[in-house]
This record gives structure tokens, sequence and C-alpha cells, in this order.
């Protein structure tokens, strides 16, 4: 499996455990079966800088550094299908956004 890092992290894409991974269960918390959603990344920030945010399929969400080795992408994950899935998320988003009235 491919380790994520921040030359290859991709909004949206697919993850599950890595080699280094030491949460414990975080990936399995309320039912969950493993497979997470990476929602968010952060950089020049003197806490969490290069970590990504995660949302497991059971709810949970939390903050993993890319720098550990602590997360992969999902077996069979295609890096180009995960990019133009993260896109077209980001374009009904941002669709659904607009029409919302303020």
């Amino acid at each position: 499996m491919t380790v994520v890092t921040k030359e290859n992290c991709i909004l949206g894409s697919e993850v599950v455990r890595g080699p280094r991974w030491c949460y414990g269960d975080q990936d399995r918390r309320y039912g969950g079966n493993g497979i997470g959603v990476i929602m968010g990344y952060e950089h020049n920030d003197p806490f969490h800088d290069d970590w990504v945010h995660v949302k497991w399929d059971g709810g949970y969400t939390n903050v993993y550094c890319l720098t550990e080795a602590h997360l992969c992408f999902a077996e069979g994950q295609d890096l180009a299908a995960a990019r133009a899935s993260a896109e077209e998320r980001k374009r009904r988003e941002d669709e659904r956004y607009a029409r919302e009235p303020i």
C-alpha cells in the first residue's frame, strides 16, 4: 500500500491504517470499518504542520501527521479517480452553498 505523504495527499482520498499506526481503535470507533476520508490538510501551523483531518466511516474524526507514515491509501485507491472525486465533491458543495440563503 502507498503511504500518504504531503507530496501525494489528496483531499477526499480514502485511507486506512499505515505501517506506523499508533492510535488504537480510532479508525473503528462507533462501528466503523477502518476506512477514512481525508477532509482537510494543515500546513504552516506550528503545532500541526503537515497533518491531515480524517473522518472515519464510523463518524469519528481526528488529525494525523503525514511525516510519520500513520496512513495509507485504501487498497485499490485510484489516485486520479480520487482527485476527480474530490474536485466533483467540492463543485457540489460550492453549488449547494450558492443556493442556500444567507
